[in-house]
C-alpha cells in the first residue's frame, strides 16, 4: 500500500474511534464553524481537541491546515486522549504538518496502543511490517502489535495476525517521543481563506471580466451650424433634440490579454427645438453601433486597455462611420455590492464616410453593472467640423445620454 494511501486509511480508522469518547456535540449555533469544540479543548477536553484537529486535517468546514491539526492532536494527546496520540503518530508517518519521523510515529502509536486504542495497534503493526517512514521491517514486532490489537477485539488486527502466520513475537520498538508541540494560536479562529483561484505556483488566477446590459437611453443633443454656409441665404441655425430609445451591449475581457466590447443604441426623437429644426436633414432617429477589440493588462484591481474598432452613427449630430481608437479602464466585479464597470475615452476620432469630414475630438462613456441586476451609464459626445462643405454635416455639437436598465456581471 502506498504511503499516502496508508496515511489516509489510518486517519479514517483512527477518527472512527472518536465516537466512544465524551466529545462535545458537533458545531452548533453561531457563525463559528468550530462550534463548542475550541472552548471545550481550551477547558481540557482532549476529545474536543481531537475533533477540531480532524476538521483541520481533512479540510471539513474549516480550511485544511495540517500544521494546526498536528498541534491540536498533540494537545489532545498531552491531555491523555489516546486517539489523538494515534492520529499524531500517523501524521509523523506521512510527514503532514510535522517533519516525517519513524521514531516519533512508533512512540505515539505505541502509547495509544498501550492505552487500549485498538486502531493504533493496527496502524503500528502496518508501520513495522512495511517499514514506513524509514522504520526497519520487523515482522516479529508487527506480530506483537497486532496481537495487542486482536486482544482488544480489533478484527482487522486479528486478520493481519492470521495473514502473517505463526512465528516469533516481539514487543514493538519503543521509538522516541517527540518534543511537545506548542498549542500556540491553534485554538484561534482561522483566517478566512482567499476564495480567489490560484495557479499551482501560488500565483493569483484573475478571472475574466464579463459585463452585459440592456435597457433604456434618454439623451439630449445640441448642434450649431450658424455661419458655416456664408453663401446660403437661409443657413440652418442651432437645433436641440431630445430622444429616448434602447441600449444594449456587452464587454468581455481577460484581466490581461484580449477582449471585446459591442454596444448598440436605437432611439427616436421626443422633441426638437431651435431655429434650425425645419432644416435638419437628420434628427428623426438615432442609431449607433460600436465594435471594439481590446488589448488588456491588469494593474492592481483594474485592467487598462486599448481598443481599436469601428463606430457607425446616424443621428442628430452626424451621419457617419469610422475606425476609432479608444482607451479603457475596466473594473471587474468587486466590493460589497459586486459592481463591475468600465470607462472609455476616444480622444480623437476621424469620421470620413460619404465624403463628409467630421472630427470628433472627444467621446466619453461609462457603465456600472451591479450584480443585483441593475446597470447605470452615461455618454458624452462632442463633434466639430472645421471644414464642412455639405448641409448634412454639422459644424459643432454635443450630446449627453443617460442609460439605465438590467445588467449582469460574469462570463456566461
Amino acid at each position: 500500500m502506498p504511503l499516502r494511501s496508508l496515511a489516509i486509511a489510518l486517519l479514517v480508522t483512527l477518527v472512527t474511534g472518536r465516537a466512544a469518547a465524551a466529545a462535545p456535540d458537533a458545531p452548533g449555533s453561531g457563525d463559528d464553524p468550530r462550534g463548542d469544540w475550541a472552548a471545550a479543548c481550551k477547558d481540557g477536553a482532549g476529545s474536543a481537541c481531537h475533533e477540531l484537529a480532524h476538521l483541520y486535517s481533512e479540510g471539513l468546514v474549516l480550511p485544511r491546515d495540517a500544521e494546526r491539526a498536528a498541534r491540536l492532536y498533540a494537545h489532545g494527546c498531552e491531555l491523555g486522549y489516546a486517539p489523538s496520540c494515534g492520529a499524531l503518530g500517523v501524521l509523523y508517518v506521512d510527514g503532514r504538518g510535522v517533519a516525517r519521523s519513524g521514531d516519533h510515529a512508533l512512540a505515539l502509536l505505541g502509547r495509544a496502543c498501550d492505552a487500549g486504542y485498538a486502531p493504533a495497534c493496527r496502524a503500528l503493526g502496518e508501520v513495522l511490517e512495511n517499514g514506513y517512514a524509514d522504520v526497519p521491517r520487523l515482522p516479529a514486532s508487527a506480530r506483537g502489535a497486532w496481537t495487542a490489537g486482536c486482544a482488544l477485539s480489533d478484527a482487522a488486527s486479528c486478520a493481519a495476525l492470521e495473514r502473517l502466520g505463526p512465528g516469533p513475537t516481539a514487543r514493538p520498538l519503543p521509538g522516541v517521543a517527540p518534543e511537545p508541540l506548542p498549542l500556540g494560536d491553534a485554538l484561534d479562529a482561522p483566517e478566512a481563506p482567499d476564495p480567489r483561484p490560484r495557479a499551482p505556483d501560488g500565483a493569483l488566477v484573475l478571472p475574466p471580466i464579463g459585463l452585459s446590459w440592456s435597457g433604456a437611453e434618454v439623451a439630449i443633443s445640441h448642434r450649431d451650424m450658424t455661419g458655416v454656409f456664408p453663401n446660403n441665404d437661409s443657413p440652418p441655425a442651432d437645433t436641440r433634440v431630445a430622444w429616448a430609445g434602447l441600449d444594449v451591449g456587452a464587454l468581455f475581457a481577460m484581466r490581461t490579454g484580449i477582449g471585446f466590447r459591442v454596444a448598440g443604441v436605437a432611439a427616436f426623437d421626443l422633441a426638437a427645438i431651435g431655429d434650425g429644426v425645419d432644416d435638419a436633414t437628420f434628427g428623426r432617429q438615432h442609431v449607433e453601433l460600436d465594435l471594439d477589440v481590446l488589448g488588456t493588462v491588469a494593474v492592481g484591481r483594474v485592467s487598462l486597455a486599448v481598443g481599436a474598432g469601428w463606430q457607425g452613427i446616424v443621428g442628430p449630430l452626424t451621419e457617419n462611420s469610422s475606425l476609432a481608437l479608444s482607451l479603457y479602464v475596466i473594473g471587474p466585479p468587486h466590493g460589497r455590492h459586486d459592481v463591475g464597470w468600465y470607462a472609455r475615452v476616444t480622444p480623437v476620432q476621424l469620421l470620413a464616410a460619404n465624403e463628409r469630414e467630421v472630427l470628433s475630438p472627444l467621446a466619453v462613456d461609462a457603465r456600472f453593472v451591479f450584480a443585483g441586476g441593475l446597470y447605470l451609464g452615461f455618454e458624452l459626445q462632442y463633434v466639430r467640423a472645421p471644414a464642412a462643405d455639405t448641409q448634412d454635416t454639422p459644424a459643432e455639437g454635443w450630446m449627453i445620454a443617460l442609460r439605465f436598465g438590467a445588467g449582469r456581471t460574469g462570463v456566461p
